[in-house]
C-alpha cells in the first residue's frame, strides 16, 4: 500500500470514528442543556402571563401548553423529537418560532465573528512569531505585556473606551448599529457587506464597514491575545528541537527555516486552539452587542435570560455546543491530515 492510500485510510478511520462517537457527544450536549435550563429559578409560564400577578389559571394552562406539568423524562422526550424534526421551539419573549429568529439574527454575528477573527487570528500570530524569533528580547517582552493586557482586559471596558475615542472625541466610526438607519440596503444573505458589494453599492459598503470595525476590534482582542501566546510557546518549542538546531549549523537562512521547517510543526496546536477560539467568540459576542446595539445572536441571548426565555437559552447554547463539537471534529481531520503521527 503506498504512503498517499495508507494516509487516506487512516484520515477516513479518524473521520468514521468521530462520526460515529458524534451522536452520543450531541445526546450529551442536549441533556446537560436541558438539565441546566430546568435548574434555572423561574417558571416562564409565570413570566409570560404576567409575574407576581399572574393569574394562576392562565400559568396551569401556559403550563400545559408548553408540557411543563409533564414529568422531567417525558418533557426531555419531547424535546429530543423536537430536535429531531427541526423545531426549536417558540419564543414567547419574540412571539416567534426560535429558528426563524435564529436565522434572523445569526448573519450579524457570523459577520462580526469573521471580522474579529480577519482582525485577531492574524495579529496574534504576527506577534507571536516575532517575539518567538527574539526570546527575551524587548520585542518578546512587548509581545508578551500586549497578549497579558488582552486576556486581562474586560471585553465591556474596553468597547467603552473605543467608543469614547473613536466615535464620541474623534467622530471616526459610527456608536452603535449596524447600518445607518438614513441608508437603504437590500438584504439578500443578511451579511451587510455582503449585501452592500451584491448591490454594487459601494458606499452602503463603507458605512457597514464602518458600523463593523470597532465592535470587530473589540472582539478580536481575546482572541489575538491567546493565539499571540500559545503561538509563541509553539514556535519557541520548536525552534529548540534539534533538527531545527541541525539546519542552523548547515547554514540555512532563518527565513528558510522559520517559514519551511519550525511552522509545519508549530502551527499543529494552533489549528486545536481555533477550535476553541470560534465557539468562545458567541460568549464575548454577548457583550460585544451590547456595548454597541449589535443586533445579533448575543443580544438575543441577554433579552432571553432577562425575560426567562429558557426555550431560547437552551437553544442557543446547544447551538454553541453543537459548533464546538463540530470544530473540534474538522480540527482533528486536519490535525490527521498535517500530523502523520495522529493517523497511527
Amino acid at each position: 500500500m503506498t504512503s498517499t492510500a495508507r494516509r487516506g485510510n487512516g484520515i477516513l478511520g479518524i473521520v468514521l470514528r468521530r462520526i460515529l462517537v458524534l451522536p452520543l457527544v450531541l445526546l450529551g450536549i442536549a441533556l446537560i442543556v436541558f438539565t441546566l435550563n430546568r435548574l434555572v429559578p423561574g417558571d416562564p409560564a409565570q413570566v409570560y402571563a404576567g409575574g407576581d400577578r399572574a393569574d394562576p389559571a392562565d400559568v396551569a394552562r401556559l403550563r400545559e401548553l408548553w408540557g411543563l406539568d409533564r414529568p422531567v423524562v417525558e418533557q426531555f422526550g419531547r424535546y429530543l423529537g423536537q430536535l429531531l424534526r427541526g423545531d426549536l421551539g417558540w419564543s414567547f419573549s419574540q412571539r416567534a418560532d426560535v429558528l426563524d429568529v435564529l436565522a434572523a439574527k445569526t448573519p450579524a454575528t457570523i459577520e462580526l465573528a469573521v471580522a474579529a477573527l480577519v482582525i485577531g487570528i492574524p495579529s496574534g500570530l504576527a506577534l507571536g512569531v516575532l517575539a518567538a524569533r527574539r526570546p527575551r528580547s524587548w520585542v518578546d517582552r512587548v509581545s508578551s505585556s500586549l497578549a497579558v493586557a488582552g486576556m486581562s482586559t474586560p471585553v465591556f471596558w474596553l468597547g467603552f473606551v473605543l467608543v469614547f475615542v473613536f466615535s464620541v472625541k474623534l467622530g471616526w466610526f459610527p456608536m452603535n448599529g449596524r447600518f445607518s438607519s438614513f441608508a437603504e440596503l437590500d438584504e439578500v444573505t443578511g451579511f451587510m457587506t455582503v449585501d452592500a458589494l451584491l448591490a454594487g453599492d459601494g458606499g452602503a459598503f463603507v458605512t457597514a464597514v464602518r458600523h463593523l470595525v470597532l465592535p470587530a476590534a473589540t472582539l478580536a482582542v481575546l482572541p489575538a491575545a491567546v493565539m499571540a501566546r500559545f503561538t509563541r510557546v509553539s514556535f519557541v518549542e520548536v525552534l529548540g528541537s534539534q533538527y531545527i538546531l541541525a539546519a542552523r549549523a548547515f547554514g540555512i537562512p532563518t527565513r528558510t527555516i522559520l517559514w519551511r521547517l519550525a511552522a509545519k510543526n508549530a502551527v499543529l496546536p494552533l489549528i486545536n486552539l481555533l477550535s476553541l477560539i470560534v465557539p468562545s467568540l458567541v460568549v464575548g459576542a454577548v457583550l460585544v452587542e451590547i456595548v454597541f446595539t449589535w443586533p445579533g445572536v448575543g443580544r438575543f441571548l441577554l433579552e432571553a435570560l432577562q425575560s426567562r426565555d429558557y426555550i431560547v437559552v437552551q437553544s442557543v447554547t446547544l447551538l454553541v455546543g453543537v459548533l464546538y463539537v463540530l470544530l473540534n471534529l474538522v480540527a482533528d481531520m486536519a490535525h490527521a491530515a498535517l500530523d502523520p503521527r495522529a493517523r497511527r
